[in-house]
């Protein structure tokens, strides 16, 4: 699909380039908390570091 064909909810204002993303213990991606800080959010409000 090209741009021009989606219409404007699917096309995003910015692209940020990640050369990866984070991983919890268990190795899933931290792909949510990492959207939220993006946006604007504090990290210690979207994430605990010292979780297990």
């Amino acid at each position: 699909m090209t741009v021009s064909a989606a219409s404007p909810r699917h096309v995003p204002d910015e692209i940020i380039a990640m050369r990866s993303l984070p991983h919890t213990r268990t190795g899933k991606k931290i792909e949510v908390p990492l959207k939220r800080i993006l946006q604007g959010a504090e990290p210690g409000a979207v994430l605990s570091i010292d979780a297990p």
